[in-house]
């Protein structure tokens, strides 16, 4: 093998095992209030965010058991603009909605529920609220 393809072989491999190594589990944090995500309602308490497959699926583990999110990778920020992990909720009174979870430079957005989807129709305003965990 010329010295040439062995490089090759060597980049390929470094490369694909990145997505690997950008992945996170086990993310357990405490939440005063309860939340939706999608149209899956979570009551307040400690829950466990786990990525799986790759960034396009996390398991919210809680309560009630675990749930499957579908999710979308954000285009990634700079490590230096995440010292920790961030969970970004988008508030309509007393209901929060997880829209955004940022995890150092990694980011997953989150699937919208049909009710914040009617309060922004009904031209309600959405805060967003940002609630930081220390890794």
């Amino acid at each position: 093998m010329r010295k040439g393809h062995l490089f090759l072989a060597i980049g390929v491999l470094l490369m694909s095992s990145v997505p690997a190594a950008a992945q996170f589990q086990n993310l357990k944090i405490s939440l005063p209030f309860g939340f939706q995500i999608g149209d899956q309602t979570f009551e307040a308490g400690t829950y466990t965010f786990t990525q799986e497959t790759r960034n396009d699926k996390m398991i919210v583990q809680g309560k009630k058991g675990r749930e499957l999110v579908v999710t979308t990778a954000l285009p990634p920020e700079s490590v230096a603009d995440k010292a920790h992990t961030t969970l970004v909720f988008h508030r309509d009174g007393d209901k929060y909605f997880l829209n955004e979870l940022w995890t150092r430079h990694l980011g997953f957005a989150m699937p919208t529920s049909a009710a914040e989807k009617e309060a922004v129709a009904a031209g309600k305003e959405v805060r967003e609220v940002k609630v930081n965990v220390k890794m």
